[in-house]
């Protein structure tokens, strides 16, 4: 049997358990609501949404502090990790047995992942578990070192930079937490190489602006400005793409987002913030 799958460990009621601290921004750990509906606090993404502050301003404002968020707790409600304040990543390990789904003991069982602080997720039968990593606080950006990454193997995901829910179900062993192991820190590096790659290619292509590949990517990029964006998304897609229109070397990047954003409805305002976190931010 492996190790997380014994259920006699998870004995542990705390909302936050001491290991966490160690690794935590200069600010303490940066909690979030969460509501009934399933969804969060907004904010903690690096650019807010509806062109609000994103996670280095609300962070430096405090705007995540634990104290509110345990005293709900305590009341019943659950509240969320945001990892990226935390230079630690999670792998979240699900089952959906009962429904047909997926496994995740079955693909976790190939990863040789070591022992470590862990805790039941919210139905009890999948896990999360804690990983540390070797990341450098920034102002700017967090911890982030590695991105989010669903689905690296059936029934599991990591949780690098996202939010990490915990409710008062959930019991935490007393494990102290252990390096990344190589198996994910290898999914964790390929996604961000493949990154990399995409930015370098976007790069050639500003270098080399007057380029025939120049023009295809310029107006591959234009197109897909041009495509819907559903209401709930429509900053941050803004915000990628004008990161990706600036990067690719495109003249008027920012008119052409100013176009789109008071075609899907933002106001200047949000429009001026979004252009504003794409030239401090990408």
């Amino acid at each position: 049997m492996v190790w997380y799958a014994n259920e006699a460990q998870f004995i542990i009621d705390d909302p936050v358990p001491t290991p966490l601290v160690s690794f935590q921004g200069p600010n303490g750990l940066a909690l979030v609501d969460v509501y009934e509906n399933g969804r969060t606090t907004t904010g903690w993404g690096l650019v807010g949404k509806d062109g609000g502050p994103g996670f280095a301003e609300n962070y430096r404002k405090h705007k995540f502090w634990e104290k509110p968020r345990l005293v709900q707790f305590k009341n019943g409600k659950p509240f969320a990790f945001v990892m990226r304040s935390m230079s630690i990543v999670m792998v979240d390990i699900d089952r959906h047995m009962a429904d047909g789904g997926e496994d995740g003991f079955i693909s976790a069982a190939t990863m040789e992942l070591p022992p470590t602080l862990a805790e039941t997720s919210r139905s009890g039968s999948g896990r999360h578990l804690f990983y540390s990593v070797e990341d450098e606080w920034t102002d700017d950006f967090g911890f982030g070192m590695y991105d989010d990454a669903l689905g690296i193997e059936p029934g599991i995901d990591i949780r690098a930079t996202g939010c990490a829910y915990h409710y008062p179900s959930q019991k935490w062993n007393d494990l102290p937490i252990a390096p990344i192991p190589e198996s994910i820190k290898q999914h964790l590096v390929a996604k961000k190489n493949k990154k990399d790659a995409q930015a370098a290619v976007l790069q050639h292509v500003a270098i080399n602006s007057d380029s025939e590949e120049a023009l295809v990517v310029q107006d591959a990029l234009l197109q897909e400005l041009a495509k819907p964006i559903p209401v709930g998304k429509r900053n941050a897609s803004l915000f990628a793409l004008g990161s990706k229109m600036k990067a690719a070397g495109i003249p008027e990047w920012m008119e052409a987002l100013a176009d789109r954003a008071n075609e899907v409805g933002l106001d200047a305002e949000e429009t001026n913030k979004i252009i504003a976190n794409v030239e401090r931010y990408s």
